[in-house]
């Protein structure tokens, strides 16, 4: 279900993560429990702590997949965004030394 609705979200282009992650967090949890109690009539308070085991996989795997389509359809968004980390950097880079400088000569100092 995590991967299915991953799928979902990369496809529809959804760009308001905190929405899609929370309804697919609440997709994850708490869809199997209706189908549980619903369809198979388990008694779903027998299980305890055991209901909620697989969620943070699911939603890992949901964010994954989200990611990895969204990134693939939005590759020219993926380059902009290195140039300006890139540029960034070279512009709080430390500067060079210059090359008619003469390194020190006692290095005990250091």
């Amino acid at each position: 279900m995590g991967a299915l609705f991953g799928i979902s979200c990369g496809i529809r282009n959804e760009t308001k993560g905190f929405i899609g992650a929370m309804f697919g967090l609440n997709l994850v949890m708490f869809a199997p429990i209706v189908w549980y109690t619903s369809w198979l009539d388990a008694d779903v308070r027998s299980y305890k702590s055991l209901q909620f085991v697989g969620v943070p996989n699911a939603f890992a795997l949901m964010l994954l997949v989200w990611i990895a389509i969204f990134t693939t359809t939005h590759e020219e968004a993926e380059k902009s965004l290195g140039r300006a980390i890139s540029d960034a950097i070279m512009m709080t880079s430390v500067p060079k030394i210059p090359q008619d400088s003469e390194p020190p000569r006692n290095l005990d100092e250091f």
